[in-house]
Parts: C-alpha cells; structure tokens; sequence
C-alpha cells in the first residue's frame, strides 16, 4: 500500500516538474504589442488584420484583443496582448494600463502614421514620440534597469545580421560583440539611436495604396515619395525603430508586419531581407539601416532638397481637394438659435437694393398662407392674378382672367366625374351619415362652387 501511495507520488512529481519545465518557455512571460497614432490612420483594422480578421472592433479610450501565437519548433502555442491607444490626446493617461512598469521589457511600439495623408505625418509622430518619452520616463524605472534596456536595443541594432548574409538563411541571428563606448559611438553614428526609448519601435506607413491617388490628384512624383521614405527613415535611425508600409486593401506586407512583431518579441525565425525598391513596400528591420544608406535616396532630388522643410515639400492640400475619407469625421452641427443670429447680421449688412420691399414682403406671406390652406381666400384671391381682392372673381380684361376661367374649368371636370372614374371622387360608403368623412367635399371644391354659384 505504501508502495503505491510512493509510486503515485512519484507520478504527480513528475507531472508537476514538467508542467514547470514547460512554463519556462518562449509564452512564459507575456509579450504586448501597443498600437499607437492617429484617429483614422487605420489602426483598429490593422489589429484585426494581424489577428487574420475582416473584422475590426473599435473599442473607446483604449481597446484590448490578443494574438494566437504558436511556436512550431516546440509545438506550443500562446498569446500576445494587443493594445490599442486612442488618437486623442486626452486618453494618454491610459497607456499606464498598456505599458505599465513591469512590462517596459516585454513590449514592442507599434506607430502608425497613414500615408494617404502625408502632410500629416511629421505633427502626428512628433506628438506620439513625446507621449511616449513622457510616459516611459514617468513610470521610474529604476536608472540601471533602464540604462541596461537602452544598451539591449544598442546591442540588437549593432548585432543585426542580414538573413541573405547569416549562414543560415532560414533565421536572423544575433550576433553580440564586446565593444567600448567609442568603437559604439563610431558604429553608430551622429544619428542612430541618438533619441533611444529603451523600447523597440516599429513605424507602420498604413493605406500605401493611396500612392497612385496621390499622384493623380495631388500631381505627387516619384522624388516626393523618395523625400517622404527619407524622411521616415531618418526618424526611424535616429530612434532605433523599423519601417514597414502596408496595405490593408491590397493586404500587402501585413503578414509580414505580423511575423517581424513576434521575431522581436519571441526571437522567432525571420528571414526577410530589407525592401526599399517597391515605393508602396518598403521594409527596414531595426538594425539595416544607416546614414550611408539613406544618403542613396537623397542623391535621387533633383527638385528640393533633403534638408528642406517638410510642409514646403509636401504641402497641406487646399481644404476643398482634402481626400474623401475626410467625410468620416464627426461634424458639429451649431445651435440653431446662433445660426438664425449669424443670419440676420447677414441680412442687415446686406445693400437697400437687395432686401425685399415690405410691399413684396406682405405678397409673400400671403402667397404662402394661400398655398397652405387654398380654400381660405380662394384660388382667385393671389396678389397679380387679375382677381378682385373684394369679391375674388376675375376682372375682364386682366391677365388673370383666362388662368382663372382655365382652373375653374379643371375643377368643374373634378366635381361633374362620376364616382368610382379615374381621377373622380370616390363614393361615399353605405350608412354614412352627413357630417361624417364620407359626405364630405374638399374644402377648395365648395369655394369654387359659392363662386361659381355668385
């Protein structure tokens, strides 16, 4: 008995010790990619897009969904949390649940920024960039854990290895080399990592399809698309971050986006090269980029300059030929009593000529009472219709007279019908009583019978 009460025990041990074993693995710790940028950049359908849904939820504030992640070489599976940040700045306060202290390792930035409005790009990642300095440095992380995340994200983009060139080409691996801080800083450069966050980031260029619209409405050429990847590679270098532009019609670089996100939170296998040929599908890993490099793209202008301002190179549109999704956004309607305030300021500072005589004024009202209630004054009783305002009867030899002989004759062909004819009165039912809606006649064909009666 005592043997099986040891030889159970034994058996829940073991049990117990693998389950522990298998807790230390790649979804023992949980990862978070927050998604950050403008309203209507696209970033609720990027988030479904890389959970394989059509399907985006549009949460408020700040929205929560997760990510089904499988290892295939371990045959294990898990998930990664998705976080997404509302484009107005007053829920910036929310990012403390996303991005809370203990989970600074174990995030990667997600910012997109959309390409279908390019004039916008520098306003939106400048506010981001600041919100998330602002939020990282209030969360106080101790200095040398920070100062150790920051030398993590130097080492990983001194380290970075290409996949053509790794002797391996299905995997990127690291490669971490001892170095002082001179040999560092002449890697690195004036501009790489010269803002480092601590955190890896990814710049996401949403709605690239938008490039062939911007060349037909906006007369976009090629040098403005070079100068804005010049751009966005500048700011990527100088923060350590990657570059990716997708596609969300034409679902082009999502999967890859997707698979670049988990390689820098798992250290799953990756084995893309760079991409900055195809002007609607670029890609940067953290690490490829560098001044030389960009400068390639810069020997390209011919019409302005890298160095140029970014609003004088590409320039906000005139409100009129803004894009059409602009529609989207909620419009205040003003309060009705203000609008009839603004009006009447209008109609006073308008010239003598232009305001409606008092005369023309007083035809109208009653032109406009007769159209409501026809048989009040009769049809003969309108201002300029050759009618007597006394009897309302056609005078001889007024330009009105033949119109009124004209409808009197319409309404007398009405009443002579017979019930039941197209067009007739219809015949009063059985047992209806005078008084009652059966028996009774429209209010204009009584008044046209007292006139024609007088």
């Amino acid at each position: 008995m005592e043997k099986q009460k040891s030889g159970g025990s034994n058996i829940w041990t073991t049990l117990l010790s693998d389950a522990s074993s298998s807790a230390r693995s790649v979804f023992s710790t949980e990862k978070s990619i927050i998604i950050i940028g403008e309203d209507l950049s696209g970033k609720s359908v990027l988030a479904a897009k890389l959970q394989g849904s059509d399907e985006p939820h549009r949460g408020s504030g700040l929205d929560f969904q997760i990510i089904e992640v499988e290892d295939e070489d371990a045959d294990e599976s898990g998930v990664c949390r998705v976080w997404i940040v509302d484009g107005n700045l007053g829920y910036r306060s929310l990012l403390q649940f996303a991005l809370p202290q203990d989970m600074v390792a174990d995030s990667i930035i997600a910012v997109v920024v959309d390409m279908s409005q390019p004039w916008n790009i520098p306003d939106a990642l400048d506010k981001w960039t600041r919100v998330l300095f602002e939020h990282v440095n209030s969360l106080k992380v101790e200095p040398n854990e920070m100062e150790a995340l920051r030398q993590k994200l130097v080492d990983k983009f001194l380290g970075y290895v290409d996949p053509s060139e790794a002797a391996d080409p299905k995997e990127s691996k690291l490669v971490l080399t001892k170095t002082d801080n001179k040999t560092e800083s002449a890697q690195l450069g004036d501009i790489a990592l010269s803002e480092n966050l601590g955190i890896p980031v990814v710049l996401v260029c949403t709605k690239c399809d938008q490039i062939e619209t911007l060349e037909s409405e906006y007369d976009y050429r090629e040098e403005h698309f070079d100068y804005i990847q010049h751009y966005l590679r500048q700011y990527c270098l100088k923060h350590g971050a990657g570059l990716v532009y997708t596609s969300i019609k034409e679902s082009k670089n999502i999967e890859l986006l997707k698979k670049y996100l988990l390689h820098k939170l798992y250290d799953f296998p990756f084995s893309r090269t760079a991409s900055v040929i195809d002007r609607d599908g670029v890609f940067v890993p953290i690490g490829w980029d560098s001044e030389k490099k960009i400068s390639i793209v810069s020997d390209n202008l011919t019409n302005f300059n890298v160095s140029d301002p970014f609003n004088t190179v590409i320039s906000r549109p005139p409100q009129s030929r803004m894009l059409s999704h602009d529609s989207m956004k909620e419009i205040t309607v003003e309060d009705e009593q203000t609008f009839l305030a603004k009006a009447q300021v209008v109609l006073n500072k308008a010239p003598a000529s232009t305001k409606p005589a008092a005369g023309d004024a007083a035809a109208m009202r009653s032109k406009i009472r007769v159209a409501q209630d026809p048989g009040r004054i009769g049809f003969n009783a309108l201002p300029g219709s050759g009618a007597s305002p006394k009897t309302g009867k056609p005078e001889v030899g007024k330009p009105g007279a033949s119109n009124e002989r004209m409808l009197a004759n319409f309404f007398n062909s009405l009443l002579n019908k017979k019930p039941g004819s197209p067009g007739g009165p219809s015949p009063a039912k059985a047992g209806s009583k005078p008084g009652q809606p059966g028996n009774l006649k429209p209010r204009a064909s009584v008044k046209m019978e007292e006139q024609q009666g007088s």
